[in-house]
């Protein structure tokens, strides 16, 4: 395989870990749940303000919230995207092979191969085939984009070689 990732790639691979782990899905319903929250309170002051209870209204802490809103739903998204795209950019070229030993990659500023043991796991996914340790508690992922497969029936040896090193999980 021969790819360059992208940062939608990058954030697809993530969000592939981040949904197998239990720990990552309750912090995201905790994200949630606190946004709303967050909203409904905002809500709550800009109706006291315009019925006139506005000595009702602290002005600093609803600034914060506002400013916590606008912060976790506009620039914590701004800075991974660009994380993403300076790690792709870093990255460069891959040139990848799957083979019985492990996976093979040489890369602009680095090559390394990792054997089948580094991977416990692995979830395809319609864009990409993500790579993942065995153990959750570790973050080695290695995202390989279809887009990077020559023909269609390099995909189903890429299939069948990650079928017999590592187990294939379904997403939630």
């Amino acid at each position: 395989m021969i790819y360059t990732l992208t940062a939608k790639e990058f954030h697809g691979g993530m969000r592939t870990r981040a949904r197998l782990l239990r720990s990552m899905r309750v912090a995201r319903v905790c994200l949630i749940v606190g946004m709303v929250c967050a909203i409904l309170w905002i809500g709550l002051q800009a109706i006291l303000l315009v019925t006139g209870h506005s000595e009702d209204v602290d002005g600093g802490i609803l600034a914060g919230f506002v400013a916590g809103v606008i912060v976790l739903t506009v620039w914590v998204p701004w800075l991974r995207r660009r994380s993403y795209r300076r790690l792709s950019e870093a990255m460069g070229q891959m040139h990848v092979t799957l083979d019985g030993t492990g996976v093979h990659g040489v890369g602009k500023n680095k090559s390394g191969t990792s054997s089948w043991a580094a991977y416990g796991r692995y979830v395809e996914t319609e864009d990409l085939f993500v790579l993942l340790s065995p153990d959750p508690k570790y973050c080695i992922v290695t995202i390989l984009p279809k887009r990077g497969i020559e023909a269609p029936a390099d995909a189903e040896r890429l299939r069948a070689v990650l079928d017999q090193h590592v187990q294939r999980v379904n997403r939630r």
